[in-house]
This record gives structure tokens, sequence and C-alpha cells, in this order.
């Protein structure tokens, strides 16, 4: 992976099972350069990422770095941002062009959310193999 362009996060090993790694990163948001970041408390998220392969031995506590390849971020981000939001924009559109009642497009075009999102969740273990993670030992 290191000649792949990719998305990396520090992060601290929670738990070691026989078929995943399971490590907590924290996320930062585009305020991390804030200066009110203290006050506010919205610039950081905890996450628990689980890891399913894994090359070397791995300690619960140790810090870690977290890898994912950048293209496969941005294909999480087409599937869960702009494939839904296409998806909604096209029903209200066509439902509108046909003269449906405004408040019934509105209905429609959210209510076909519903089968994307069932379809994502049933297909949840074969995106679980393309969006893999990986885990590498920090350098001291």
């Amino acid at each position: 992976m290191d000649s792949v362009a990719t998305i990396s996060h520090k992060g601290v090993v929670k738990e070691i099972t026989d078929n995943a790694i399971r490590v907590e990163i924290i996320a930062q948001s585009a305020c991390v350069s804030c200066k009110a970041k203290s006050i506010c408390g919205v610039d950081t998220q905890e996450k628990l990422i689980e890891i399913r392969n894994w090359n070397e031995s791995y300690s619960i506590g140790e810090n870690v770095m977290v890898l994912l390849r950048e293209k496969l971020g941005l294909v999480a981000l087409l599937y869960a941002y702009i494939l839904p939001f296409i998806l909604l924009l096209s029903v209200l559109l066509i439902s509108l062009q046909m003269n449906v009642n405004e408040g019934l497009s509105a209905l429609f075009s959210i209510s076909v959310l519903i089968p994307y999102y069932i379809v994502l969740y049933l297909n949840r273990e074969r995106l679980q193999k393309k969006f893999s993670f990986e885990i590498k030992k920090m350098k001291i």
C-alpha cells in the first residue's frame, strides 16, 4: 500500500479477537486548527475500526496507523452521499414533471432511499471485503 495514495489515522488497539482487531481512531474535522476548538468540543470523534487482515502481532493499547486506500474513500463517498442524492433528486424531478403533487413528490423521493439503503445493508459483507482497512505499527 506504500505506492498507492492512502488515508491514514493514528489509533490505539482496543480489542483483539481471532478474526479481527478493533482500533479506536480519533477523526478530526476541518476545524482542527481553530483556536476555539477546546471550547467548541465538536472537532473530534472517536471511531472504532475493525481490521480483518494483518501480518504482524499487536497488543491491546498499542499505538498503530490505520490505512485505507484513498480511492476506496472516494468510492465510499459515492455510495454514502452522491448516489443517494442523485437518486433522490431524479425521483423528485421526474415526479414533478409528471405533475404529481409536490408533497407526494417529496414523499416518493425520500421513500426511494429506503430500498437503496436496504440493498447496501444486504451487501454489507461484500462491501466490508471491498473496504478493508490495513494496520501498521507506528515507527518510534
